[in-house]
């Protein structure tokens, strides 16, 4: 089934960046021969108008040929004006570019309706369970909010990391206390307590913990909060993507 639904994704994602191609050659006045999905030979063919649509049978891609784009094409004297090698160079541009920005537009729709609809889900700083045996077992209860560790406030990595700076002596084993107490601070219905909890190393997260979780916050988002969380993703994959290709080279 997931070798299936990653044809399907592929498929579509194949279709709408041809179909990005497609739509600005029509805007622009270019003639378009062809418009396949898939390579040839074909197994199913339609004209409908000047065009003429396929399915081939080979799953590598899709393509559309405009007419124009082979500088050796032979082209009847009446059709040349709508040729792609006599079109402006802001057209061609155009009609080159329409294909990876329609995968943009599409990726941004996705992200967005999910944003809109689904919304926002985070760690907050409230505590969802205790792990039973653990540092925080006797003292921290589900709902407690966490407010600081150490009198230093943040999101939830940086409160981990706080608690994490508290070592064993010597080299760490499974199981040992830290040589010092975290200070916590938390709300507990309208009351404020603090609190001196000794972490233990755990080794298979190889650091100390205190040993709890924190529930997940669901946030709705509204449609200009959505369209900002949504192009903000998008930078952040595209410059992990980089990242990732670049160090491939380097």
């Amino acid at each position: 089934m997931s070798y299936l639904l990653a044809f399907a994704g592929f498929s579509a994602l194949v279709m709408l960046h041809e179909l990005g191609h497609f739509w600005a050659a029509k805007k622009v006045g270019m003639r378009v021969e062809r418009f396949s999905l898939f390579f040839p030979p074909h197994i199913w063919k339609k004209t409908r108008g000047e065009t003429e649509y396929c399915i081939g049978v080979i799953p590598l891609g899709g393509y559309v040929r405009i007419m124009g784009m082979n500088p050796n094409e032979e082209i009847a004297p009446e059709l040349q004006a709508r040729s792609y090698s006599r079109m402006a160079v802001n057209k061609r541009i155009f009609v080159i570019a329409a294909g990876p920005l329609m995968n943009v537009l599409v990726a941004f729709l996705i992200l967005f309706g999910l944003f809109l609809v689904v919304g926002l889900s985070s760690p907050s700083s409230t505590i969802d369970q205790t792990e039973a045996g653990s540092p925080a077992a006797a003292a921290l209860r589900p709902g407690d909010k966490l407010i600081s560790v150490d009198g230093k406030r943040g999101d939830v990595p940086a409160l981990g990391a706080a608690i994490s700076k508290h070592r064993c002596a010597g080299t760490p084993t499974d199981g040992c206390l830290a040589t010092t107490p975290v200070r916590v601070v938390i709300q507990r219905g309208g009351e404020t307590k603090t609190l001196l909890l000794t972490p233990r190393y755990d080794a298979t997260a190889k650091k100390t913990r205190l040993g709890f979780s924190f529930a997940i916050a669901h946030d709705q988002l509204g449609p200009f909060d959505s369209a900002s969380r949504s192009a903000s993703e998008m930078w952040r994959i595209s410059g992990a993507t980089m990242s990732a290709l670049s160090r491939l080279v380097y």
